[in-house]
């Protein structure tokens, strides 16, 4: 099927009412629009600075950049027990403090926790972690385990932390500086890579026995409880919200931070023992320091509750996680590079193979935004050295460009994704008129999520012509 056709029955294809249960809840024109044509699209890059986040929503066909999962969530109020005490049994945790910003929940661990000289060791750093750790006094050492950053190899575990490593670190000279220990589950800037039970066990077992706290970035521990559950040997006995709690109990501090849209209802910050708690509270009341947490009534924990009901939803997992590695694996086969294995999230595609002519100063998974949503209507989420972050005005390359394509926990039998397929393959085929992108300006923050880039050179006129060529101007 063309691209075209493929277009077209975006509107004419009728959707089944199986199909519509499973309706993927992304933003979207009106499908029967269709999306913008390109050179309009081609404005909108301009108008945006080409960052693609900054994208009105009403030049954005189909938004693939945000986590939708917990739409899904909103409105489904539960019975007893209260979301408090829900939230408490599925961690195993006592202690909970409720944030109205889940965003802010990793500042406030670090506020407790880090001193200036000290260190935290962890599987993989954001760019928000690492802004944490550095506002502290703290920094940051990433113990990945062999082949982790190469999208190419398909190994079942790629967000272990190399235990090994971390022993040896721990009984050197370094050890005593190590302010606690971090595992991101379902690591994103992997590619939603997952570590396995045995490796959080390890991990445990080395930060406890010495009374270092292990701290987990529990947003997508679903997700990882249920890739664990079908690759390691041992974990298919178990429930998905049993390997959940099991690893919960692993844990000295587990929080909920919400990412984009997900996690609607702010965010928490939970644990067993009481103490750890008396830094966190304290700061949270300080409206100088975190002015929009815990400002008012109570957040509202109902949403956050539903969303991770919905998140330990074996069948819908399992639904979502075979839609994402059928399509990385069409994907392949037509030659197109993707992370392997499939991870959570959504599908990554591995920039700096799809586009091997850029530099890494280039910015090849934000140029590969801007082409992509420029061929297609389609914004997906750029996760490479735009998203890692850096120190003001120098640039420090990333290790991994990555581009993901969201999808929800739900599977999708609609045409949209036959249609980004198609939309994908001819962009491969035409990724040399791709180039890179630079800096323009920056938020005041330094995060470039909010800022504005430029182009090098005309490539994004030269890709509108090629495209017009093909599909003729309406598209």
């Amino acid at each position: 099927m063309s691209a075209r056709s493929l277009a077209i029955s975006l509107s004419a294809r009728p959707v089944t009412a199986a199909a519509d249960s499973f309706k993927v809840p992304v933003h979207r024109r009106d499908r029967r629009s269709g999306p913008l044509p390109a050179a309009c699209r081609l404005e909108a890059l301009r108008a945006a600075g080409f960052n693609t986040l900054l994208l009105p929503s009403g030049a954005v066909f189909l938004d693939l950049a945000v986590d939708p999962d917990a739409t899904a969530a909103v409105g489904v109020r539960a019975e007893a027990p209260s979301p408090a005490e829900a939230i408490r049994r599925m961690f195993g945790k006592t202690c909970l403090l409720p944030l109205a910003r889940g965003m802010d929940a990793e500042r406030l661990i670090c506020s407790l926790l880090v001193a200036p000289g000290s260190l935290a060791v962890m599987n993989r750093r954001s760019a928000a972690t690492r802004d944490n750790v550095e506002a502290f006094g703290g920094s940051i050492l990433e113990f990945l385990g062999p082949g982790s950053q190469d999208p190419a190899a398909d190994l079942p575990f790629k967000g272990n932390l190399d235990e090994a490593r971390l022993e040896r670190f721990l009984v050197g000279p370094g050890g005593k500086r190590v302010a606690f220990v971090r595992m991101e589950a379902s690591a994103e800037l992997l590619g939603g890579q997952p570590f396995s039970l045995a490796n959080l066990r390890a991990v445990s077992r080395a930060a406890r026995s010495r009374g270092i706290p292990l701290v987990l970035d529990a947003g997508r521990l679903a997700e990882n409880a249920l890739i664990a559950r079908r690759r390691e040997p041992g974990c298919e006995g178990l429930s998905p919200a049993e390997l959940f709690r099991a690893m919960a109990d692993l844990v000295d501090i587990a929080y909920l931070p919400s990412r984009e849209s997900s996690l609607p209802g702010g965010g928490a910050i939970l644990a067993s023992d009481p103490a750890l708690f008396t830094g966190p509270r304290a700061i949270a009341a300080s409206p100088a320091d975190f002015p929009a947490s815990n400002e008012g009534s109570e957040p509202d924990l109902e949403p956050l509750a539903a969303d991770l009901r919905a998140s330990l939803d074996e069948a819908a997992g399992v639904r979502s996680h075979d839609s994402i590695g059928g399509l990385a694996g069409r994907l392949l086969a037509a030659g197109i590079p993707v992370v392997l294995p499939a991870g959570a999230f959504g599908l990554h595609l591995d920039a700096k193979d799809f586009l091997p002519g850029l530099r890494p100063a280039d910015h090849p998974a934000g140029a590969l935004a801007a082409a992509f949503y420029l061929v297609s209507g389609i914004r997906g989420r750029e996760r490479g050295g735009l998203s890692a972050g850096r120190v003001r005005g120098a640039e420090t390359p990333s290790d991994m460009e990555l581009l993901r394509l969201s999808l929800p926990r739900r599977a999708s039998t609609l045409p949209e994704l036959r249609y980004a397929e198609d939309r994908l393959e001819w962009l491969h085929a035409n990724r040399g008129l791709v180039g890179g992108l630079r800096v323009a300006e920056e938020s005041a923050a330094g995060s470039r999520h909010s800022g504005r880039l430029e182009v090098a050179g005309d490539w994004p006129e030269r890709l509108a012509a090629a495209f017009r060529a093909d599909f003729g101007d309406g598209w």
